[in-house]
């Protein structure tokens, strides 16, 4: 999960720090192909999602059908969220710096929601199991 998770993540906070990472001399995707930095996010964006629901699958198999569940449903929102962000950051005009550092902005937060939410419902499915006589 966080393996996926990273990519988003960081695409959209070097979005936002290129002028800096250029200055320093990093040669960052944001910086050298903007365009490839934008589809990364969201396909990840997308595998972030994906990993979601393959974890809620092996989880009501392995523990039980609340964890599965709990995954599945409590993450459903922030996947939904994560993946529209980064649909509006690949659609953002790479030439008009206000509109794409603002999509970034708001992709890096929703990276910031999705992380904790998803880790919470993976909890909250463990010790619903766990409580239920599943584990």
């Amino acid at each position: 999960m966080l393996y996926v998770w990273q990519f988003p993540h960081f695409m959209a906070l070097s979005w936002n720090m290129r002028s800096e990472y250029s200055k320093a001399g990093y040669a960052m995707t944001s910086i050298i192909n903007p365009d490839l930095c934008k589809r990364v996010a969201l396909r990840y964006s997308i595998a972030s999602s994906l990993v979601c629901l393959a974890g809620a699958g092996c989880s009501a198999l392995s523990l039980g059908p609340w964890a599965g569940c709990a995954l599945g449903i409590g993450s459903l929102p922030a996947n939904i969220g994560l993946i529209y962000y980064a649909w509006k950051f690949a659609k953002s005009n790479s030439n008009v710096a206000d509109g794409s550092s603002a999509a970034a902005r708001r992709l890096f937060r929703a990276t910031l929601f999705h992380l904790p939410v998803v880790m919470i419902t993976v909890l909250l499915g463990s010790y619903c199991s766990i409580n239920s006589g599943h584990m």
